[in-house]
């Protein structure tokens, strides 16, 4: 350890911070057994193996972060996403996102956006895999006062593989600082999701 260094993460093999880590995944029959530094989150395939995806480490906000709307927002979600189930998000303040083009009208070219909140798929589905971008709330809505605030966005959508991964419009509600809903206008679906408090 470096006494200079911060740490944090969910495995107990400390990196530091600005090792900015994705979601690591691989394949295990159910004999295999864990590392013993290891902790494992586990998701069953339809074919009889088990993906193991143990996450390294998330990044501590940076100071100044708390000041921002967006900040309060950091940490894990759950929601519920159409017939995939429940699933398990990451969300958190990024500065300087870079908001990739939609195929349904909000964003033809690339921008460059001062903050976003990011939501990244912690562990994944059929679809759009783990430490991918599920969804992001870009730009603000104006909205009437004592209504929920509203954010414009982006959603990733893909065929099974992450086969032909596309961005498309959506709308977040910050409904409060433990729960959000996200409506993803081509598929005509909405997502509930709600922070997760262990």
């Amino acid at each position: 350890f470096d006494s200079n260094q911060q740490y944090f993460g969910l495995s107990q093999e400390a990196l530091p911070v600005n090792e900015r880590s994705s979601l690591i995944a691989h394949d295990h029959d159910f004999i295999d057994s864990p590392k013993e530094h290891d902790i494992y989150f586990t998701r069953h395939c339809s074919n009889n193996l088990s993906t193991v995806y143990h996450p390294l480490s998330i990044p501590q906000p940076k100071t100044g972060d708390n000041d921002h709307l967006l900040s309060r927002f950091n940490g894990l979600w759950v929601g519920q996403y159409d017939y995939h189930g429940l699933e398990l998000l990451y969300l958190e303040l990024c500065h300087d996102f870079i908001c990739p083009t939609t195929v349904d009208g909000i964003s033809k070219d690339v921008e460059i956006v001062p903050h976003a909140l990011v939501a990244r798929k912690f562990f994944g589905d059929p679809n759009v895999p783990h430490s991918k971008i599920s969804f992001a709330a870009t730009h603000p809505i104006e909205v009437d006062s004592g209504s929920s605030i509203c954010y414009e966005g982006i959603g990733q959508i893909a065929n099974t593989d992450y086969i032909d991964a596309q961005f498309i419009r959506t709308k977040i509600i910050l409904i409060s600082d433990d729960a959000l809903k996200v409506t993803w206008f081509t598929l005509n679906n909405t997502s509930l999701l709600k922070r997760c408090l262990f």
